[in-house]
């Protein structure tokens, strides 16, 4: 286990050694932005921040991050944390996945956001309407 962790904290280094400087914004502009709602594009990279904040704060992601290969999530990681957490942030709901036409797709960062992109729109992480807090 120990040994595992090592190998991630030092995978991601060297990654993000190679891309020191990098910011959400760099994320962003790898996306069209009239094509791909932008909260979907937030959500991920910030969930995804969250799951590697373990090993490395403030990873400068790219789209084009293989999720096992260079970021070492686990597929269980994945199903469990990564994309409700995703749902819950972008407002996407986790309907019928299966008919999602990137469903068995997705392998990179990119791959995350445009499957999210297919997924409807809910009103409220919980299917609901939200009510202000102030009334």
């Amino acid at each position: 286990m120990a040994r595992h962790a090592n190998k991630v904290a030092g995978g991601l280094s060297l990654l993000a050694a190679r891309r020191q400087g990098r910011s959400i914004c760099h994320f962003a502009r790898e996306f069209d932005c009239r094509a791909t709602d932008t909260w979907v594009v937030r959500a991920v990279y910030e969930t995804l921040q969250d799951e590697l904040g373990a090993y490395r704060a403030g990873f400068p992601l790219s789209a084009g991050d293989r999720l096992v290969a260079d970021l070492f999530i686990d597929h269980e990681d994945l199903d469990l944390a990564i994309v409700p957490g995703i749902a819950h942030r972008s407002l996407r709901s986790l309907e019928n996945l299966e008919q999602n036409p990137r469903h068995g797709q997705v392998v990179t960062v990119g791959d995350l956001v445009r499957f999210f992109q297919a997924q409807p729109q809910v009103d409220s992480p919980n299917g609901l309407l939200c009510t202000p807090a102030n009334g």
